[in-house]
């Protein structure tokens, strides 16, 4: 079976972190996120992935390698030089495409079960099957209702409040038949929720939807990653990953946290909830609370942080406080430095504080 992943966006949400990456290759418990996703399609058999790209597509292909870093994977990329929307990238793909076959997205957080995906997508004899997860906020997705055999009944793209009525909402994974296809038009910008799906209901074809089975989360914002990257160190190991308390004399932590290769912290710091990428230092009697530090990156002395993104390479001085900020990466805060609510820098280009 072949799976197409889209990984073209740019990411804006998600800025100054994809200023230099694309939010695929965002790291989330010491792995890029779309690592997640290509292992389990590895895990249901799958062995032949088209990658559709655009946004620093070169970092991409670099990092997935063609497929050699999973295994037995067959990797194949299709550049995007203008974006062609969810279904418009899967259909240029049209003439590699001749069973039934995965669409997952790469920038999403997937580890989840593809084969029970597939078994219902089967068991059904649908043409289209769509993965469901739930959500606290379903206003900022597309919500779906189904029967009781889970055959799609209606949709609703980003509701408003009084238009909620499920907050089931579509996870942007689909398992889909070839004739499909027919349906969309080429070389055109056409999207799955918006055009495909109503255009399959009112054409009475077999559309489906089912839990997805494991974890699935939107890295849409910062903070979501700062989740993302505490669930996955839990999934992991339980409660703990990369480091332990005895790699760390003196040093209080607290769980989960995640220790790479190289991380250096300080006696008399306080680490909880935390994730350090590799070559990550941290000074002495510095507190970081619900933060990520990606590789390289250092952290003064005597320092606050909390809620944050600390990017790779990025230098935090000594003394400083930071609250819900996020530092891009190869940034450099000046000691005693205390902001909130920040993001450095907030554009392309922009400078450090220095």
């Amino acid at each position: 079976m072949k799976a197409i992943i889209m990984a073209g966006g740019h990411g804006t949400r998600l800025r100054p972190i994809t200023l230099t990456r694309p939010k695929p290759l965002v790291p989330v418990a010491g792995e890029a996120c779309i690592d997640f996703v290509l292992k389990a399609l590895k895990e249901a058999g799958v062995e032949d992935i088209i990658i559709t790209t655009g946004y620093r597509a070169g970092e991409l292909i670099a990092h997935t390698g063609g497929g050699s870093r999973y295994g037995d994977f067959n990797i194949v990329y299709s550049i995007e030089d203008e974006p062609l929307g969810t279904a418009g990238g899967v259909k240029k793909m049209e003439r590699f495409l001749h069973d039934t076959f995965i669409v997952a997205s790469g920038d999403v957080l997937a580890d989840v079960d593809f084969g029970q995906l597939i078994r219902f997508h089967e068991e059904r004899g649908a043409d289209a099957t769509m993965a469901l997860t739930t959500v606290d906020e379903p206003t900022q997705f597309g919500i779906v209702g189904v029967d009781d055999e889970g055959r799609i009944q209606r949709f609703k793209e980003k509701p408003a409040p009084d238009e909620v009525f499920s907050n089931l909402i579509n996870a942007g994974i689909y398992i889909l038949e070839p004739s499909v296809l027919d349906l969309m038009p080429e070389n055109t910008k056409f999207d799955f929720s918006k055009q495909l799906f109503p255009k399959m209901l009112e054409s009475g074809m077999k559309l489906y939807a089912t839990p997805l089975s494991g974890y699935w989360k939107d890295i849409g914002s910062p903070f979501d990653l700062i989740d993302a990257n505490q669930e996955m160190i839990r999934r992991k190991d339980g409660h703990r990953a990369g480091g332990s308390r005895e790699e760390f004399p003196g040093v209080g932590i607290k769980e989960p946290f995640f220790g790479g290769k190289g991380v250096m912290i300080e006696r008399g710091s306080n680490i909880e909830a935390s994730a350090l990428f590799p070559g990550t230092i941290i000074g002495r009697e510095s507190e970081l609370t619900d933060t990520v530090v990606f590789h390289e990156g250092k952290v003064g002395m005597e320092c606050r942080i909390i809620h944050s993104i600390i990017g790779a390479g990025s230098m935090i001085g000594d003394k400083c406080s930071l609250e819900d900020c996020v530092i891009g990466d190869d940034q450099k805060i000046p000691n005693g430095s205390s902001l909130k609510g920040m993001k450095i820098p907030e554009s392309e280009g922009g400078n450090t504080l220095e």
